[in-house]
């Protein structure tokens, strides 16, 4: 699996700092829980900020959740017209709805 590097070049030293020292696999994983639980309704990054408490520590979640879809872990959800499904954040702006696939079922089942 080839996953995006854990930090840009423009980052703070923090970001990379912080970047370096995570297995971002395992942070990704540690996400699925949420998905499968979520089924087929899924989740925007702010429900999955709110359920796993991650939005309130200011952790860069977001980043796992597209480390995960980038692993085909998660997938965008599609409406009936075959747009990607959104709602609204807790910004009050549009996010997609993301939804666990059964690549990452299996990693969550330890296939």
């Amino acid at each position: 699996m080839t996953l995006p590097p854990n930090s840009h070049a423009d980052d703070y030293d923090t970001s990379r700092e912080a970047g370096e020292s995570v297995a971002r696999v395992s942070q990704a994983r540690a996400l699925l829980p949420y998905y499968r639980d979520a089924d087929l309704d899924g989740l925007t990054q702010s429900e999955l900020g709110a359920l796993s408490g991650l939005e309130r520590s200011g952790a860069c979640y977001w980043h796992r959740i597209s480390d995960a879809r980038a692993a085909g872990w998660l997938e965008w959800a599609y409406d009936s017209q075959g747009k990607i499904l959104k709602r609204s954040g807790n910004n009050g702006r549009w996010q997609g709805v993301s939804v666990i696939t059964p690549a990452g079922a299996k990693v969550l089942d330890g296939d």
